[in-house]
């Protein structure tokens, strides 16, 4: 566990630095990273989500859904870096409420990449009502 002390430095708290920062520190210890984060603001949670999301998706989703949906799609983004299907079955549970249409237009385009069949199946398994779903697997 690494050991906090203290909140960051005003000139830290840009949000570009603090999201990249907030990522690597969630990497390695997200429980030292959120308690940071309660004296940081949203961009450090965003990159709490990215970084834990690399390390452990299903963790950083259960954190999603503990009150934090807001960055749902920070961590469906870097899942789907890894695994596009898994990424895609969780939204599938969310479609309803999901608009982030960039996001789902960039998961099926990684699916697709590595199972064309697959990535049009989840086109239109997800329906989502985005504008063009099978559109984002045929590029």
């Amino acid at each position: 566990m690494i050991e906090i002390n203290g909140t960051l430095p005003p000139e830290l708290k840009r949000s570009d630095h603090l999201t990249r920062a907030f990522t690597h520190l969630a990497e390695k210890d997200p429980e030292a990273a959120l308690i940071l984060a309660a004296t940081s603001g949203d961009e450090a949670l965003k990159g709490i989500a990215t970084g834990w999301a690399r390390e452990d998706p299903e963790a950083a989703l259960a954190w999603v859904e503990d009150g934090h949906e807001e960055h749902l799609a920070s961590v469906l983004a870097e899942w789907g870096k890894t695994n596009p299907g898994a990424a895609l079955s969780y939204l599938s549970t969310k479609a309803a409420s999901f608009k982030d249409y960039a996001l789902v237009r960039t998961l099926l385009s990684s699916q697709a990449k590595e199972d064309p069949i697959a990535g049009l199946e989840w086109a239109q398994k997800i329906g989502l009502n985005s504008p063009d779903p099978v559109g984002s697997v045929i590029e």
